[in-house]
């Protein structure tokens, strides 16, 4: 099946040949307390790693094969409210409790599930890392989605608007041209940058036909006017160092009058994919996971519905 999206009635953008993705939520549990770096993340991937081996070729730094990771990854505390990273400035430490569970989200396409599926088993045998053994407690699945598709699960024609929560601190790429410094300014195009990206025939990135669909996103997903005070700068510690990212919420109204079929298609598409993958840079350490909220043209404000973990 080949998915596409117009350009003024003419012409069209092909988009990636349609692929699984799955979003899983995992236990695991030390048989002793252990500290754990202020970016939890990492701690998780070098778990991840130390379990299946095979895995260092996709979380280690971008190749020619991985560009951008096909994975991404979530340390969260038992309630799913706190996120495990610290802001700078902040003197809590992480710590693992033993006997207690560790939970982390790992969302990833069918290419590399076998990868994560084995290392998976593995941790049902017991890892050793941080000097204490780690041995997985629970497993489920979330989410599981073809990606991209012509009927997405979610219309939103159907939607008066979404609220995109971020969980973790994004850092959100620059579509324009690779940078080292991202984006800063919380407009959809730049938000969910990546996520077009991925979806995108690859030989369209960071080219004009590519760039017209970063501008269809900031047509039709507009922010209101509460963004500066809703979503915020703010530095984490990464590596020793405190690094800036976005933190907080934003919500976008649907531009209804600026929505065609083909632009639904597209951005329902990048909305599922960005609930499974994160948004921006960093995805594999634990940086960019977001919550999605709906909300209907038939509810009220406090009448959202949560799409996804």
């Amino acid at each position: 099946m080949v998915v596409k999206v117009s350009i003024n009635g003419e012409r069209f953008i092909l988009l990636s040949s349609p692929m699984l993705y799955f979003l899983v939520k995992i236990g695991v549990a030390p048989n002793k307390n252990t500290l754990l770096p202020p970016f939890t993340g990492k701690a998780v991937k070098s778990l991840l790693m130390k379990a299946n081996p095979s895995l260092e070729t996709i979380f280690e730094p971008p190749t020619q094969t991985y560009s951008p990771k096909p994975i991404k990854i979530t340390p969260f505390t038992t309630d799913d409210k706190v996120y495990m990273w610290v802001r700078h400035g902040s003197n809590k430490v992480m710590e693992a409790k033993a006997g207690e569970t560790l939970y982390f989200y790992i969302g990833f396409k069918e290419h590399v599930a076998h990868l994560v599926f084995q290392a998976l088993e593995k941790l049902i045998d017991g890892v050793q890392l941080f000097n204490t053994e780690w041995r997985l407690t629970e497993f489920t699945e979330i989410l599981k989605a073809e990606i991209p598709v012509e009927n997405p699960s979610i219309d939103l024609t159907k939607i008066q608007a979404i609220t995109v929560e971020l969980k973790t601190p994004a850092k959100l790429i620059d579509p324009y041209k690779k940078t080292p410094y991202g984006r800063f300014l919380p407009v959809a195009g730049f938000l969910f940058a990546y996520n077009i990206g991925d979806i995108v025939s690859s030989k369209k990135k960071r080219e004009k036909d590519y760039w017209h669909l970063i501008n269809i996103a900031n047509a039709v997903l507009q922010e209101t006017h509460s963004a500066p005070e809703t979503i915020k700068r703010v530095f984490y510690i990464y590596k020793g160092k405190p690094l800036p990212g976005l933190y907080g919420y934003i919500k976008y109204h649907i531009c209804h009058n600026t929505l065609t079929p083909e632009t639904n298609t597209l951005l329902a598409n990048t909305i599922l994919h960005a609930q499974i993958m994160g948004i921006g840079s960093g995805r594999a350490t634990g940086f960019g996971h977001i919550k999605i909220k709906t909300q209907p043209t038939n509810q009220t404000h406090q009448e959202k519905q949560t799409l996804t973990q």
